[in-house]
Formats: structure tokens, sequence, C-alpha cells
């Protein structure tokens, strides 16, 4: 029979049900009655070592860490953190002094018993809201532990009491029901809840949250391409750059993953300007702002005596760029020294995105640096037993960002391909199941996209265990171009669903978004999204030979044409180029104090050819063209 193990949904949820019960009920008492304390009468017990064992064994959710979790009522729920001194500190005071009327135990003595009566005064402490909840606690005592084919709730209670001894009379103190809404829809599943999924249900320790990538607090361009002086000031959450052809919005973005990481994709840029000192400058929270100059003699960028040795923060960041490729930083395996130092930058272009890169490992063999798309995506489908947390993420990621309309992405069995010996996957479409190779440009920039978040964060997670350490809880997303190859209707909701897809990959996952686009449909998506605190909006503009970044007050514009005629993308009429030309004419025509009657017949006529006929324009037209040409002679 197939080995079954509680599941994470119904460990989140029974965690709910656990914060009304005192975490006496759940530690001291149920580790006295697991070391079967006597009733009226005393054995001796190290209280301190009996705690600690305990906790150890069922609140210490990671070896990693010295901490407990305590899933109980409590004093200040945003903080469920207990120290190492809990069971000898905290929990023996509780024990004595709070629910001391239910043991006999004389100070500094190591003798412990129950009192005859201790059923009553455990019970007396309690309301109907706060009985244990049997079940729920169980869930949670016994989430590492596998379960058989079959495997009921009654069957989980019954554990519970054999493994710590409770008697029929100490069931009063419990509470029995397990409704409905008490079972997760699938309680019990395939795998065992990880510890980087228990961390992403109650979070991590205080002072073990890594600090991860911090956000980039401004960048500044002196004499640097084809601004004379330009600073980027991004918001914590989103940022979305806009701006015509050629301004600098690749550059922008290029610019900001070398201020996080440190590295150039491709080179530095060469400034144009001959006379001035070009320099660029960045400030990350964690570090002082930081000043580079181009030394014309070396032709090389140099900082300065103070900054020469710049530190960036760890962390982890993804660059979706304009032409289909990746760049993945990590720096989790990038800290070691000589062999043990792998390279922190991994940059995929689009073959290798989908059929993987190979490079040097550090002992001179072939090492594989990214599976590929076709291979991961096979291997997390077809060996779900080793890799369904990542499937289920990647799958969640696909469904999230599925085109608004139609069919959600869905993955069929791999197939095989005549004269392709690998198993290709496959995607359930609504004409019907096609290889993903034969996908449209649009659904494979999207399943890309999907592709390389998920592989980048559960490697990352993977690359931190390894090295004992703990996985980012902030990452840095850049998007050129969020809108290509995508429908009208796609483009409609491409950012909101990728900022739901990062949040489904871990609840304590901060992101600091970069998105350029040329798309009004981009900018009308964000508008029940944006966080006016937390966002904004950046548009590049030339001005007397010089591009300039305005930091835009975002304002709902209602509508897709509304955005196009805003001073973002600047167009007159929400129309063609012919339409436009013409409505021009005809407003110059009713401006005058004597129209050209024939004039105003030819715009007319030709206003017929390029606009439709429930045009907002032609009320007003029709009653001047008229008037104008029933005068004509």
């Amino acid at each position: 029979m197939a080995d079954r193990w509680i599941s994470a949904e119904q460990v989140k949820l029974s965690l709910t049900k656990l914060k009304k019960v005192h975490p006496y009920f759940g530690m001291a008492f149920l580790a006295f009655k697991e070391d079967r304390l006597p009733v009226g009468q005393q054995k001796s017990i190290g209280f301190s070592s009996l705690m600690k064992g305990f906790l150890d064994r069922y609140y210490r959710p990671s070896d990693r860490f010295a901490r407990y979790y305590n899933p109980f009522k409590t004093s200040n729920p945003s903080n469920r953190w207990l120290t190492e001194k809990y069971p000898s500190g905290a929990l023996q005071r509780i024990t004595v002094d709070t629910f001391g009327g239910a043991v006999v135990h004389e100070k500094k003595k190591p003798l412990w018993g129950w009192r005859e009566n201790y059923i009553d005064v455990l019970a007396g402490t309690q309301s109907g809201s706060s009985l244990i909840p049997i079940f729920h606690l169980a869930v949670w005592l016994f989430r590492g532990e596998r379960v058989r084919d079959g495997f009921r709730p009654a069957d989980l209670i019954e554990r519970f009491e054999n493994v710590f001894n409770i008697l029929a009379e100490e069931r009063r103190l419990f509470d029995f029901s397990c409704e409905a809404d008490d079972l997760a829809e699938n309680w019990v599943g395939e795998r065992e809840v990880s510890e980087e999924h228990l961390f992403e249900i109650i979070g991590w320790p205080p002072g073990e949250i890594a600090t991860g990538t911090t956000t980039l607090d401004f960048m500044e361009f002196v004499h640097v391409g084809p601004a004379r002086r330009l600073r980027y000031e991004p918001s914590p959450r989103v940022n979305i750059v806009t701006g015509d052809n050629s301004l600098g919005k690749t550059f922008l973005l290029e610019s900001i993953w070398w201020a996080v990481t440190g590295k150039w994709i491709e080179s530095a840029p060469r400034p144009k300007d001959f006379e001035a000192t070009p320099c660029m400058s960045f400030g990350l929270s964690k570090i002082e702002p930081v000043e580079v100059c181009y030394d014309r003699n070396r032709q090389a960028w140099r900082s300065s005596a103070k900054t020469e040795k710049i530190e960036r923060p760890s962390g982890i960041a993804i660059y979706s760029r304009y032409d289909g490729s990746y760049v993945v930083w990590d720096t989790t395996l990038g800290n070691g020294d000589g062999d043990a130092r792998l390279d922190e930058q991994v940059m995929l272009d689009r073959r290798e995105l989908w059929h993987g890169k190979r490079g040097d490992g550090v002992h001179g063999y072939e090492i594989s640096i990214c599976n590929g798309l076709l291979l991961d995506w096979v291997a997390w489908q077809t060996k779900q037993a080793r890799y369904g947390d990542i499937f289920e993420a990647f799958v969640r990621c696909l469904k999230i960002l599925s085109p608004p309309e139609g069919q959600s992405f869905e993955p069929d069995e791999p197939m095989w391909i005549p004269g392709d010996e690998r198993e290709i996957p496959t995607l359930k479409m609504d004409y019907g199941t096609i290889p993903v190779l034969h996908a449209s440009a649009g659904v494979r920039r999207i399943i890309g996209l999907a592709y390389i978040t998920t592989w980048a964060w559960f490697r990352h997670k993977r690359n931190a265990l390894a090295v004992q350490g703990i996985p980012q809880d902030r990452m840095v997303l850049i998007v050129d171009e969020v809108e290509a190859h995508l429908h009208p209707r796609w483009q409609r909701s491409v950012v909101p669903a990728i900022l739901e897809a990062m949040d489904a990959l871990s609840a304590d996952l901060k992101v600091q978004a970069h998105f350029a686009t040329h798309s009004p449909l981009v900018l009308a998506s964000v508008e029940p999204v944006l966080r006016r605190d937390e966002d904004s909006l950046h548009h590049l503009a030339l001005r007397e030979g010089s591009v300039e970044l305005d930091v835009v007050d975002f304002k709902n514009q209602g509508s897709v044409d509304a955005w196009l005629t805003s001073d973002i993308f600047g167009l007159r009429h929400a129309r063609s180029m012919q339409a436009e030309m013409l409505i021009e004419q005809a407003k110059e025509e009713q401006m005058k104090d004597e129209p050209d009657a024939t004039r105003v017949a030819k715009i007319d006529k030709d206003l017929v050819r390029h606009l439709r006929d429930d045009d907002e324009f032609w009320p007003r037209w029709r009653y001047f063209a008229d008037a104008v040409c029933r005068r004509r002679p």
C-alpha cells in the first residue's frame, strides 16, 4: 500500500483551530501524560529535560534553528516563536503557578505527580471554546508521520489517545468533533510536508529571516547615454516604466540588474559625451550609496576610493529580457572560495531555456547548469513522489498565468514526437492536446516565464538547504516588454497574473518588480491592483535633447482609449493616423469664420471612409458640415 502523509493544506487549516487553546495543554500536560505521571503519587522527573525533549520532538520545526513554534494562544500573535529557554523558564512557571492546583510538587525538588482532582482543576480553567481540539492537535503533532491508505480522522485521534495515554475521564478536556469544515479537501496526500513548505505556512523564526536582495532605493545617471541627468526612484513592490522607443527603457532595466547583482549582462555602457564626467550611482537599502565614474584614460568605469570594493547583499533576481532570454542571479552557492565557488549568474538564451545548458564543473567535469524546460517539466510531472511540490507550484503558476478567457493551461501526459527520443511535455488546449514545442509564441513566452520563476525559486531553496542556510525573503524581478507576443485580452491580465504567481511561490517572498511596457492595455490592467504606497509609474520623455524620467501620479483612466490619449502615450486620438489627421483638419475648418464648403465636403467624404458610423465625432461634425454645405451657392 502506498505511503501517505498529512497534507500541508490540513496542517495550515488545523493551525487556525489551535489559536484559542492554552499552550499548557499542548505542551506540559501532554509531556506529563506521555511520561505517565502518576495520580496521587510522585515520581522523580527532571522537568527541564522532560519538557525540552518533548518540545524538541513536536514543536521544533527544524534542527537548524533552536526556537520552538507555538501554535496556541499567545499575547503576541505576530511572533509565535519561543526561545530555547522556554522549557525551563516560562513553561515551568505556567505549570507551577497557573496550573499548580493540578500537580503535587515542592519547589526545588524533582518530584512531580497529579493531584487526585487534577481533571476537575484543569477542566475548570477551560471554557467551551478552549477545549482541546484533539484532531487538530494530532495533525500538528503527527504531521511528519506516514499513514496508510484509507486513513481516517478517527484513526488519527485514536493514535493520539494511545501515544499520550488519555484516560476515559480525561476525554472531557477535549473536543472530539470533526466536521466537514475541519478537513481540507485532501487532508492526506502523497508527500510529506517539506521543511520549506512548513516554514511557508508558519513563517521563519525572528532573526532567521534572510535579509535577501534589498530593494533598490535609487539609480542616477549623469551624462550617460542620452540623459544629462536621470534619476530612478522605484517603489518597493511594482514599478512600471513607459516611454517611446530609443529613450532607454531596456538600458534602465539592465542598469537595475547591474546595481542589484554587480554584473552587466553584456557590456557596460560607454559614454558618448566626452566633455563632462559620466557617472552612475545607486543605493540599496542595506548598503551605503555607491558612485561609479568613467575613467577616460583607462576606458573603464571605476568606483571612487571610498567604494572601491562594492559589497552587495546576497540575494536572488530574475530578468526576463526583450529577446526571450532569461538571466537568473542567486548568491546561495556563490559565497565559497576556489573550487567551492559557483557562478552566481546563469544566462539562458531561448534555446537553452527549453533544451538546457551545460558547463564546466568545479573539478573539471561537465555539469548541467540548467536541465531546461522540456526535461524538467517531464521529470517534475512523472516523478511526483520526489518533485511533487515543484510540479504543483509550476502547474499553479501556469494556471494563474493562463489567458483570462478560455481554457486554463493544464498539462497532459508527455508524448514522443517522431525522430525525437525525448518525452515532450504537452498542454490541453480547447482544440486538443499539443506538445509544447508546437505552441504559439505567446503561449511559449508565458510557459517560459512560469518555468523560470519556478525553477529559480526551488533551485534557490534547494541550494540554501545544501549550505545550511535559509531561503531569501526578497527577490528582484525584471520583465522587459511584458506584453510581447500576447493578444490584447492577455495583455490586459498579464501583470496582475505575474504578481499573483509570485505570491503563489511563497507566502513570505516579497518581490520588487520592474516592468517595461509600450501597451496601454497593461496600464489599464493594473488599475485595480496598484497600491499608491507601494507601486509607481515611471515615464521616459525627451525634452530639449535630453531624456528625463518622471514619476507619474497614477490615475485610473477608465478605458484603454483614455490611456492612449494620456500624457503617457501622447496620441491625439485613439484612432488610425488617417482618421486623426482628418479630424484635425475638420477642427481647423470648424474654427474658421468662413469655412470653405468645398473643403468641408471633401473632408466629410474622407471621414466616411475612416470613421465608424457611430464615432463620437459625427454629431458635432454633421451639424457643422450640413450648415456649411447648405450655404454653398
